[in-house]
């Protein structure tokens, strides 16, 4: 364990998280209540929706809104967990409200929190920021984001760096990629919602159709090895970490017709896929710059299938 409690605060963290009760939020809470990041002196859980979490403090609204941001952090936190985001294909139907959420409204939060000494800063980007790609991907890709979700998480990755190099936050920014499964019916705004479908479609044993080739390669990773990259970037140490702090993060980079083979061995029954041609092919991932720093994959795609159905059956 790498971080401690900030001056003053010997009992423990002061902790917030943005997007607490969504997919990713829930398991990041989860594994932060267990010990993860050590003793907790205050947890302070943010959502648009209302919803109850004993033992935290529940802040519901938009972070955008200057008051919720006053009552999150206000008085100052020594780990903040920026997770939420208006999804890629509700920002591009709704632009005003995707910048003032992705944006302007996120910008105005790495701002609330900036100070001496400097609050560790996780944020959530998302490979939206690379854009539409065609060559392998390492962490020397340029970003060049082709919609609006990912200009704004391409402009906050720069913005936390510029806020870390002025020794304002220690910010870290990760990039996930085809977070499967969402529950079902969670899929509102998300370009990608077929991706988790196709695993709840193989518990049901109900046919899919989806918009890819049989042969397209995607890059997945189950919601529990994207929430333990979050707490181990919160975890890292500060020193020797690239000026640029984000991480494109390690995925399991499978073809289809490999990932419907695994999912019908695992569930016992013969998963019926109607393929299209609208998803494009992504190109080979080299993530051995985040692997050199500790985050991983959840390995190969019987790996990731096991990962994904487990967390589903709750288990």
């Amino acid at each position: 364990m790498v971080l401690q409690a900030g001056d003053g605060q010997a009992s423990g963290l002061r902790v917030a998280v943005t997007g607490a009760n969504g997919f990713i939020g829930r398991a990041v809470v989860e594994r932060i209540e267990r010990g993860v990041l050590g003793a907790i002196a205050e947890l302070r859980l943010n959502d648009v929706r209302a919803f109850a979490h004993p033992g935290a403090v529940v802040v519901e609204g938009s972070y955008a809104d200057a008051g919720i941001r006053e009552r999150l952090v206000g008085d100052g936190v020594d780990i903040l967990f920026h997770l939420a985001s208006l999804p890629g294909g509700a920002s591009e139907r709704d632009p005003p409200l995707g910048r003032s959420v992705n944006l302007d409204g996120s910008i105005a939060l790495l701002d609330a929190v900036a100070g001496t000494p400097p609050p560790v800063v996780v944020y959530a980007s998302s490979i939206a920021a690379l854009g539409r790609i065609d060559q392998p991907v390492t962490d020397a890709t340029a970003l060049r984001p082709t919609g609006s979700y990912g200009t704004h998480k391409a402009m906050l990755e720069i913005y936390l760096a510029d806020l870390t190099r002025r020794g304002l936050i220690d910010g870290r920014a990760v990039r996930p990629a085809g977070i499967v499964a969402r529950p079902t019916g969670a899929y509102a705004g998300f370009v990608t919602a077929w991706m988790s479908d196709l695993f709840h479609a193989a518990i049901e044993r109900r046919a899919i159709a989806i918009p890819a080739r049989a042969d397209t390669h995607i890059w997945l990773q189950s919601v529990d090895a994207v929430a333990d990259n979050i707490l181990h970037a919160a975890r890292m140490p500060a020193a020797g970490l690239p000026p640029h702090r984000a991480w494109t993060l390690p995925a399991t980079v499978v073809r289809l017709d490999t990932l419907v083979e695994s999912l019908s061995r695992r569930t016992g029954n013969a998963l019926q896929v109607d393929y299209g041609a609208g998803q494009h092919d992504q190109p080979p991932l080299d993530a051995s710059a985040a692997l050199a720093v500790g985050f991983v994959s959840d390995g190969d795609t019987d790996a990731l299938v096991e990962a994904v159905l487990s967390r589903i059956a709750g288990r």
